[in-house]
């Protein structure tokens, strides 16, 4: 199945960027079959590598979105080809505007504060996610990005990243470091 973006509908064909559809929850109703929520259909033994019409369904890959909240048009480009390649995306807060702008009226103490509350939240993020995709536009890395990247090679997740990064620059923490991230 691929998402045809113009006509806002899935369609058969083999394609670059071909969508794997999840399904719903198993139908315990129907004697353990499942349900599918494309083609409304049941079909025995609804679970990971199972299908449906052909079209081979599974967990959907986790992906988390890393990168510094200057570079939101990519968060909103990434979420979209992402969500489009069939993966659940964990992303920054609802609000893409830069974190000057979103709590430049708080003290200086009550942002930090915030800002670790927020900083924590997407490590949790991290944890539910398969992978992390970095968008280090530019081959920028900031303070919490940097931490974000160590903290998911800590729990050993798959990482991408826009651009190539040098992990021994990340770790001996010689990347470019901003307040304002």
């Amino acid at each position: 199945m691929v998402w045809d973006v113009l006509s806002g509908v899935f369609r058969q064909g083999e394609a670059p960027g071909e969508v794997a559809i999840a399904a719903g929850p198993k139908d315990k109703g129907r004697g353990g079959k499942g349900f599918c929520g494309l083609c409304e259909d049941t079909w025995a033994g609804a679970g990971d590598g199972e299908s449906c019409g052909g079209i081979k369904m599974g967990k959907p890959t986790i992906v988390c979105l890393c990168g510094s909240t200057k570079f939101k048009d990519y968060f909103v480009k990434a979420n979209l080809e992402e969500t489009l390649a069939g993966k659940i995306v964990l992303t920054i807060g609802c609000d893409l505007r830069p974190d000057v702008e979103i709590f430049g009226h708080l003290s200086p103490e009550e942002r930090d504060r915030v800002k670790a509350k927020l900083d924590y939240l997407h490590l949790k993020k991290i944890d539910l996610a398969d992978e992390v995709y970095i968008l280090n536009i530019g081959g920028y890395i900031g303070q919490s990005t940097r931490r974000e990247l160590l903290y998911a090679l800590f729990r050993e997740k798959t990482i991408r990243s826009v651009e190539p990064i040098d992990l021994n620059k990340i770790i001996e923490g010689g990347c470019r470091f901003r307040q304002e991230e």
